[in-house]
């Protein structure tokens, strides 16, 4: 079943990543770096949805006050 889950919102990701990849080549970095989150937060709830575990973060502002 999780499988299924998460073939079902490759289309999400995929898209994500092709913005991205526009924003990239079209001097947005900022906008890149914003889609490039959502990615990664995409995967995280895809993940947690279907009872996964959330990975360990070891790096961002709210590890041991690092600021990555």
């Amino acid at each position: 079943m999780i499988e299924q889950f998460l073939v079902s919102h490759v289309w999400l990701i995929e898209s994500l990543v092709e913005l991205r990849i526009y924003a990239a080549q079209s001097g947005l970095p900022e906008l890149a770096k914003h889609l490039d989150a959502a990615i990664q937060l995409a995967h995280l709830e895809i993940t947690l949805r279907e009872g996964g575990e959330a990975p360990i973060a070891t790096s961002g502002p709210d590890v041991a006050g690092s600021e990555d």
